[in-house]
């Protein structure tokens, strides 16, 4: 466990260099760098629990709007010249959904 000191408010500060990281000026410093430190513990711990969900085939993520039927119903629409709009409608989707689908 990291040890920190908290220095008062009203204390000299002549012991402690000018830009040293754990100097205290306010009691909101002290919030904050105990934040910092928190935050760098709770993101390892939650990056451990993905790798493991990961390691057990699970993603993560939203799902997929389509299925590799309609996926590829899309791109052989597109290729033989049916306009984007047409598609989207048919699918009811919006067109930039349509191409991000198509250029996957």
């Amino acid at each position: 466990m990291e040890h920190y000191e908290f220095i008062a408010y009203l204390e000299k500060f002549s012991d402690v260099a000018p830009h040293s990281p754990n100097r205290s000026h306010t009691p909101y410093s002290c919030v904050t760098l105990y934040e910092h430190v928190n935050f760098k513990g709770r993101t390892i711990k939650f990056s451990a629990g993905r790798v493991a969900a990961r390691a057990r085939g699970r993603l993560g993520g939203r799902p997929e709007k389509f299925g590799k039927k309609e996926i590829e119903m899309m791109k052989a629409l597109a290729k033989n010249g049916t306009p984007i709009k047409d598609i989207a409608s048919m699918l009811e989707t919006s067109r930039a959904t349509v191409y991000r689908y198509i250029n996957k």
